[in-house]
């Protein structure tokens, strides 16, 4: 006849206030695309607008490598020195691309953060460092624009000078704009994955002469960086989700034999401050290794959460 063995377990969950953060600072990475045309998508990738979180980057022109921003370029009359950027558009300083003799009008960057669970935020903030005039889309959908013409979901077209420049004797001294505070309420969810951000920039040049080539722009430099952080949470009462069981203990960390090793296991909603009570015993990690147990033995658990703050 089998004995019974109880096994009671007690779990205190405390209830935090908890502030996110978005793992997406200056000097991330980003892939850029720099030509005299607007990108345009390979035909594999279905023609999706190169704003859209469908839009593909591979084979299509765009520089897929680590490109850690600040972006940009300085030629011999630009604003920045060549030490300012984390990735230069162009080496050695001042050259100029396709033999035009001009830089490229605009300049596209995309990048995407993952794992976000844009419900739980209450805003967002979005901070920039931009040169001269820039567009934002977050899941291909504008949310914020500077120094360029027109409102925000207005059409936008590769040949657009910005509407003013960057720099000494210009609209504004330096590059810096924002913070932007952005509802999550009115946050564009990504069709392709609600837990994606997929964030897309253009940068365009301020032109102040005639006889610029389409495309072209005669501006002396470009400088292009990105935060996006999430906004306060409330207070969040954290509730048991899966769990808690017992499990054979496979982890290979544990000593002890898998044979006679349990693992009481358990997961909440959220990241909180969690206590288990075991047989009098204190412990604080959901994954418990309960050592000895025996094969002949019924082990049976029971349950009791609680919320608030513990010594």
């Amino acid at each position: 006849m089998k004995s019974i063995k109880l096994l009671t377990v007690f779990l205190l969950l405390s209830s935090t206030f908890l502030v996110a953060q978005l793992p997406l600072g200056f000097g991330s990475s980003w892939r850029y695309y720099v030509n005299s045309t607007l990108p345009q998508a390979p035909p594999l990738h279905l023609g999706y607008d190169w704003k859209s979180p469908y839009f593909a980057t591979a084979g299509a022109g765009w520089n897929n490598l680590t490109n850690n921003a600040p972006i940009g370029y300085a030629s011999s009359g630009g604003s920045y020195g060549s030490t300012a950027f984390g990735t230069s558009l162009y080496s050695p300083s001042g050259s100029m691309p396709n033999g035009s003799g001009h830089y490229p009008n605009t300049i596209y960057y995309k990048a995407s953060v993952t794992d976000v669970n844009i419900p739980s935020y209450t805003d967002f903030n979005l901070e920039l460092k931009a040169d001269d005039g820039v567009v934002v889309y977050f899941n291909g959908v504008e949310v914020y624009r500077a120094r360029m013409v027109g409102s925000i979901g207005s059409s936008v077209s590769h040949d657009d000078n910005a509407s003013g420049c960057v720099g000494s004797g210009c609209v504004a001294s330096i590059p810096d704009l924002g913070p932007i505070n952005i509802l999550a309420s009115s946050f564009p969810v990504n069709p392709s994955d609600p837990n994606k951000i997929s964030i897309s920039v253009e940068i365009h040049q301020y032109t102040s002469a005639s006889g610029i080539p389409s495309g072209y722009s005669n501006s002396s430099d470009s400088f292009f960086d990105l935060k996006l952080s999430g906004g306060t949470m409330g207070a969040i009462t954290p509730t048991i989700t899966r769990g808690p069981y017992l499990q054979l203990a496979t982890d290979p960390t544990v000593l002890m034999p898998s044979s006679t090793t349990k693992q009481i296991r358990f997961k909440t909603n959220v990241p909180c401050d969690s206590k288990i009570y075991l047989l009098m015993a204190d412990y604080s990690s959901s994954i418990l290794d309960y050592f000895d147990a025996t094969a002949d033995l019924t082990y049976h658990t029971s349950t009791s959460t609680f919320t608030g703050t513990t010594d």
